[in-house]
């Protein structure tokens, strides 16, 4: 009869370990699968950011030639920057 128990937990114990084998290389299977998309879309981030950073970088550069021109503006007008821009702000208003 032990020999009968034996012989059945030993069954119980190797289907236990080919069903835990499936079970990991599942899991594995997943992971890779998972980190496989992480990976895309820390790449897609990545370019988003670099294009980001072009275009703030073009948007300073911009910001930089306007102020030049406004202290080009100024000077010409013979007048302070605020002056300048009230008179900007004068102009844009919608005649009553």
């Amino acid at each position: 009869m032990s020999r009968k128990n034996d012989e059945k937990i030993q069954k119980t114990i190797e289907r236990m370990k080919k069903i835990r084998q499936k079970d990991t290389i599942y899991l594995r299977n997943l992971i890779e699968e998972k980190l496989k998309w992480v990976r895309e879309e820390k790449e897609k981030l990545s370019d988003i950011i670099k294009n980001l950073e072009k275009q703030l970088d073009s948007y300073n550069k911009l910001m930089l030639k306007l102020e030049g021109a406004e202290i080009t503006l100024c000077d010409l007008l013979g007048k302070e920057q605020d002056e300048v821009w009230q008179i900007g702000i004068q102009k844009s208003e919608p005649d009553n």
